[in-house]
This record gives C-alpha cells, structure tokens and sequence, in this order.
C-alpha cells in the first residue's frame, strides 16, 4: 500500500505538537469505520466565524457540499491545478483538507486533549491554513503519481481494475455491513427476522445512507472519491514499478544488507532477554502486597539480590548449547517483566528503557549473560542474544521505499511548477472549516 509521502500525518503531528503515531489515510477499499471518530472531530470548537449553527441539513449542502463551504467559491468538479494531463479538482483537496483536520481532532481526543483550530504553527502560520496545504500536498501527491504512471505506460492491474469498478459498491458495503453488526450486537434486528435477500437490501439502503452522511460529513463527493481511490491505485502501481524487483530504485539484495547493517549502527539496535526480579514496590504494582519500610522489607529486597545472583551465576556457568533453554526455564520459573519467556526482543538505543538495562545489554557479547545493579524495578538478569539483521529487511527496505518516494515527490512538484500559493486562491480556509464544523455538528444532531 502507498504510503503517504507529502501529507503524511506524521508530519501534521510534527508541526502540530502532536505525541501520537502517525495517521495513515484511510483504508482506500472502505472500512465503514469513519464514524468511530466524529463526536470527537464535531466537538471542537473554532471562532474564525459566528454562523449558526443549522438546525437542518442546508438542502445547497445535499446538491453541492463544495459550493455550501466554500460559499460559491467553488462547485463540485471544478478544476483547481493541472498536473500534466491530469486534472485535480475542489473535491480532492478539500476532503484532504476535511480529513486531516478529522485525523487531528482524532489523534488530540486519544490524549485528553482538544485541537485548538484556531491556533499557530511554531512559525506562525495558522493552522487551518496548514490543514489546507495538507490536502493540496495529499491530492496533488497521487495527482503527480498518476501522471507519471501515465507518462510511463503503466496501466491498472486486472485486480485493480475490478476493485475501482465496485469501489462505490464496495464503499456501501462495508458501512451497510458495519451498521449490520452493531444493529445485531445492541438487539435492535434479528438474523432470523431476514432472508439473505432482505439482509442485503438492509445492508445497501442503510449503507447507502450512511457512505453519503460521510460525504458530507468529510466534504467528499461520490465522483471526487472515487477520482481519489483511482488516483491511489495508480500512484501504487507507480511505486511498485519503481521499487519492486527490477525497478529503477529497487535495491539489490547487497544494497539492503549495506542499509541493514548502517541502520543497527545508527540506532544502536540489540537483541536480548531478561529476568525480572521485582522490587517490593514493583511486585506490588503487579498485584502482590506492598511493604512498609522496613527492616522486613529491607531484608526481602537483599534476599532479591541474593536471588538474581545465585541465577546469574548458574546461567553464566552453562555451557552455550544449553544456555539458551536454561535462560527460558529461568525466565518461566522467575521473570516478571512482562516478556514472553523465550521470546527475544530487539532495542534500539533510542528506546525509553529502565536505566541500566540498555547499556546493561549493550555491554555484553551475543551469547553472554549480566546482571544489572539494582534499578527503580529490581535486578535484570540479562542475555545478549545473536544480531537478528534479516529481521530488520522489512523495516529498512519500507524506510528507504518510503523516503525515495518522497523526494521524488518532492521533485516533481518542481518539475510540474506547483506552487501551493496559487492554488484556491478564493477560498478562506478559516471560514471554511468553520462552516465545515457547524456542518458536521448538524449531522451529528440528525443521527441523534
């Protein structure tokens, strides 16, 4: 799957001060998951404008959402930019724009926090004026991917072919199907109560009903999602002609071994195992009794060294063949870390670990056992495992495909001459995700 280069919400979250992971586009084939997020998204509040709030959908919302938003500025369809031969319209961008402000809404919501809409950049610039730039960046990325399929020849595979035929109706399956499951779950229909046929009537009319609520909802169109999903399948097919096997930018098997091996380097990634011995405070965290300060407990907590030791001696006597089997044992009989026994896990210096466990680790050769001093959890005893490097291919090779792919993007949007600032230049971004957020409040109010 293509991963988004120019917009990538990782971004977003980067300019915005966001903690969270990033947020990847939504599943281009339709989960019918849209909804999970909405209460959060239409809670925030924007004061870039005083427009009340409908208490019904506006009916020039139903005929055209793009001219409602925009206050007939733009209309549905309209082409905004050139990239090549292919067009990029309203549509396109402003549902970008809609979704990544949904995605921050979304993301701030997980962490107790609100997104302030009306806030600023570190550099000052507004951040409905970045969300705006997010969707030129998003719709322009698989404008661009397009073209260059285009202009190389390329063409949509059988698989794709057929799944851009049935995207609409493949889109009102999925929310049918979702709204099917949670209408069984809370008792309100019955499977028995339907025939497959009346099952899949239900499905498609209150699919139906519920694709075109996220329409409005995320400022789409049917055409302008569905321009969007074609637009993806090219931009993927373009990216792996590019970088699978035999492509311009594929790497060689000795290349990814090179990136594998300077990847280990720069981020200092290990493989090892661990023994916990809990501290009282610690073991009663994990549900056993919590001690006083005492000279009971002071003497547990010696016992506990006592312990780990006398299991770091036995462990480092053992002969290599045995080691390994001996350390599972160990961590069944002991450990309290929390780690599957026998499972190694992989860490990179850059990990939030309990001091002393990292370079605890990293002092040690692969097949080597340690102990650490005593840290704010216990003892670790410690095993250094064999460098795993195939086990990093995978990450290296996604890594590399992904930033290649974004500089590449980076220059077309030269070589095309796309300049974000004449781009919509009638449209004022803050009136737009206020009327946007009213919108969406309507909406919400109408499921109610």
């Amino acid at each position: 799957m293509i991963r988004k280069t120019l917009a990538s919400f990782l971004i977003l979250s980067m300019v915005l001060g966001l903690t969270a992971c990033s947020g990847s586009k939504e599943d281009a084939s339709g989960t019918g998951n849209e909804t999970a997020a909405q209460e959060e998204a239409s809670a925030q509040e924007t004061e870039s404008g005083e427009e009340e709030v409908p208490a019904e959908i506006p009916e020039e919302a139903r005929k055209d959402v793009i001219a409602y938003l925009t206050d007939g500025a733009y209309a549905s369809g309209d082409e905004v930019l050139k990239v090549g031969e292919t067009t990029v319209t309203a549509d396109e961008i402003l549902y970008q724009a809609a979704y990544q402000y949904y995605q921050a809404s979304y993301y701030y919501s997980q962490y107790g926090a609100e997104f302030d809409l009306n806030g600023t950049s570190e550099d000052g610039k507004a951040y409905t004026d970045l969300l705006m730039e997010y969707g030129m960046d998003s719709a322009c990325a698989t404008a661009m991917g397009r073209e260059k399929a285009r202009e190389k020849g390329l063409e949509l595979s059988d698989e794709d072919k057929e799944s851009l035929a049935s995207y609409y109706e493949t889109r009102v399956n999925a929310f049918g199907e979702n709204l099917w499951e949670s209408a069984l779950a809370d008792g309100s229909i019955k499977e028995e109560d339907f025939s497959d046929e009346e099952k899949q009537a239900w499905i498609t009319e209150k699919g139906t009903e519920e694709y075109e609520f996220n329409l409005l909802y995320l400022c789409n169109t049917k055409a302008g999602d569905q321009t969007s999903y074609e637009n993806y399948l090219y931009t993927s097919t373009l990216e792996s002609s590019l970088f699978d096997e035999g492509g311009e930018y594929a790497l060689t098997p000795e290349e990814l071994d090179e990136k594998v091996k300077q990847y280990i380097e720069d981020n200092g990634v290990i493989w090892g195992r661990c023994i916990l011995f809990p501290n009282p405070e610690t073991a009663a965290s994990q549900g056993g009794e919590a001690q006083e300060e005492t000279a009971e407990a002071d003497e547990d907590a010696h016992g506990l060294k006592e312990q780990a030791v006398e299991v770091y001696d036995e462990l480092s006597a053992m002969a290599d063949d045995a080691l390994s089997q001996a350390f599972t044992e160990k961590q069944t009989q002991f450990d309290k870390s929390g780690y599957p026994a026998g499972e190694v896990q992989r860490y990179t210096s850059s990990d939030s670990l309990v001091d002393g466990y990292y370079s605890g680790l990293a002092a040690l050769e692969p097949g080597q056992v340690g102990i650490t001093d005593e840290t704010d959890y216990g003892y670790f005893v410690l095993l250094r495992e064999a460098d795993d490097p195939d086990s990093l291919k995978e990450t290296v090779s996604s890594s590399y495909r992904s930033e290649t792919f974004s500089g590449l993007f980076g220059e077309w949007l030269e070589e095309y001459g796309i300049d974000y600032s004449q781009i919509m230049t009638d449209l004022d971004a803050a009136a737009f995700f206020n009327k946007l957020i009213n919108l969406q409040k309507t909406l919400q109010a109408s499921e109610s």
